[in-house]
């Protein structure tokens, strides 16, 4: 009974001594996953902590850079009043500039305007005395032509038949000989044939063209200037002398030639043109233009073409 008991007892501890052994192993097993695991774990720490730190780096830099900015700040404020200061005070100069200028400007306008609303007075008042005078005196005989234009005094006092002579018309006795050089060859051995005599004449104000012989054919010549103004248009030049001489001499009931001369653009002018086609004041001009269809408009240089000495030639004839 008792060996029963101890062989139960031996094989009870044997059992608990296998549970225990197993149970050690367990426990080791165990110590061994909790150290791997612990291991990872500190791995994956380790690496976040890296993680950190590198953030937390790029942070102190970001923080530092931004700190240099911002501690330029009240350098770049301090120029940036400085710079507003200088355009602040620019732009009180030149707005003070324009107040002047503009002053001045007024100023101008009002001392033209007033300068010529009394030139005008002064001239409405001349010719208020004038129609008065000429009202005083009207049954006066020789104040029957001042009341007129240059133009229609030309028309009254036309000869009933014009003289046999051709005219060089110039404006300047300093080109007047120039001028009648450039002729001669059109009219050489004519002259005998036909019997003509030449007249010259420089006008030199608007009453001496009251003076203008009264020839067949006028040769009214222009010398070259900067605008190319052959004839003056009403209303757009302060002059109008040539105008003027062409339409009295038209009245007179002459052959009328326009000549401008010293024009380069003529130099080398296409075989039958009488004038510079580039010259667009002929087709504009309303004399010109009924000249030119009559092929009375001549431009040259120095001398005349073939062509234009020729058509000026047949006119003398």
């Amino acid at each position: 009974m008792i060996k029963k008991d101890v062989k139960t007892i031996y094989q009870n501890v044997s059992t608990i001594d296998a549970r225990l052994s197993t149970e050690c192993m367990m426990s080791a097993n165990l110590k061994v996953l909790v150290e791997t695991v612990q291991q990872k774990e500190i791995l994956k720490i380790g690496v976040k902590v890296d993680k950190t730190d590198q953030s937390v780096g790029y942070v102190i830099k970001e923080v530092k850079t931004h700190g240099e900015e911002i501690t330029k700040i009240p350098d770049r404020l301090h120029m940036l009043n400085k710079t507003t200061e200088i355009l602040s005070t620019d732009i009180e100069d030149k707005w003070v500039l324009v107040q002047r200028t503009t002053v001045a400007l007024v100023i101008t306008v009002l001392s033209i305007c007033g300068g010529l609303l009394y030139s005008r007075k002064h001239k409405i008042d001349d010719i208020e005395k004038k129609i008065r005078y000429l009202t005083e005196n009207k049954d006066k005989p020789s104040l029957q032509y001042e009341s007129l234009s240059i133009v229609e005094q030309i028309k009254r006092r036309q000869p009933d038949e014009l003289e046999k002579k051709f005219c060089v018309i110039s404006f300047s006795q300093e080109t007047h000989n120039k001028h009648r050089r450039i002729t001669r060859p059109s009219f050489e051995g004519r002259l005998r044939i036909k019997k003509l005599n030449e007249a010259d004449f420089v006008v030199t104000n608007d009453k001496s063209v009251l003076k203008i012989p009264h020839c067949k054919v006028i040769l009214v010549f222009v010398d070259h200037n900067q605008k190319d103004v052959i004839l003056e248009t009403p209303g757009e030049d302060e002059e109008d002398i040539k105008l003027l001489t062409v339409q009295a001499c038209r009245k007179m009931g002459a052959d009328v030639f326009v000549i401008y001369v010293g024009d380069e653009g003529s130099e080398s002018l296409m075989a039958g043109c009488l004038y510079n086609p580039q010259l667009t004041t002929v087709a504009e001009h309303f004399e010109l233009k009924q000249l030119e269809q009559r092929n009375r408009v001549i431009t040259c240089h120095e001398k005349f073409t073939i062509t234009q000495r020729e058509k000026v030639a047949q006119a003398i004839a």
